[in-house]
């Protein structure tokens, strides 16, 4: 059952139809990256929600995505020159189909060494560093990375050991907590190594 939207008044102007469809990529996750101006890989995670047809007097047409972006990750993309698409956008076919490719693909590369050992580097969607204010009025650094979803954040704390001084902690936290991916731990497999 198709649904029938009110058309924009300027595209009515222009003889433009509009009309909801079904289509495959609906409720796919898909994923944005981009570089923004001072140099930093950036990605956010989503959903496509729903997909429109839209025709032309000339029987030309196109389908226009709706996509909602997950919160967590357009916070953790936030920074000044990131310039991060608004919670929902709309997307052109092409682009839809690349975005929900881009999520099943890991960003991975393979280093063989003259034993024949196979090493794979995971190399993170997006990295951060930031100094952060301790009890005691010095700045610790904190690296949070993006990976397979997920947001790891390594930070230094002083250890609940005794008289062992502070040591490097790490917390994963998916990207998606909806999503039946995500309701697995983040894990590395034999071999795997973050590049970091």
């Amino acid at each position: 059952q198709q649904k029938r939207i009110r058309s924009d008044p300027k595209e009515s102007s222009q003889n433009k139809r509009r009309r909801m469809i079904k289509h495959p990529l609906i409720g796919k996750q898909v994923c944005q990256k981009w570089t923004d101006v001072h140099g930093r890989n950036n990605i956010i995670y989503g959903i496509i929600r729903s997909c429109e047809k839209v025709e032309d007097s000339v029987c030309d047409s196109e389908f226009r995505f709706s996509v909602e972006y997950n919160e967590d990750s357009r916070e953790c993309a936030s920074s000044p020159g990131a310039n991060v698409p608004e919670c929902c956008q709309n997307l052109k076919e092409g682009l839809a189909w690349g975005a929900s490719i881009g999520m099943n693909e890991d960003s991975v590369q393979t280093n063989k060494t003259l034993s024949g050992k196979c090493w794979i580097w995971i190399t993170p969607d997006m990295r951060r560093e930031e100094l952060i204010d301790a009890r005691n009025g010095r700045k610790l650094p904190r690296l949070t990375m993006i990976v397979r979803g997920y947001e790891l954040t390594f930070s230094i704390k002083k250890s609940t050991i005794p008289k062992s001084g502070y040591g490097v902690f790490v917390k994963a936290t998916p990207l998606m907590r909806k999503s039946q991916q995500n309701k697995l731990p983040f894990e590395l497999k034999p071999g795997e190594f973050l590049d970091m």
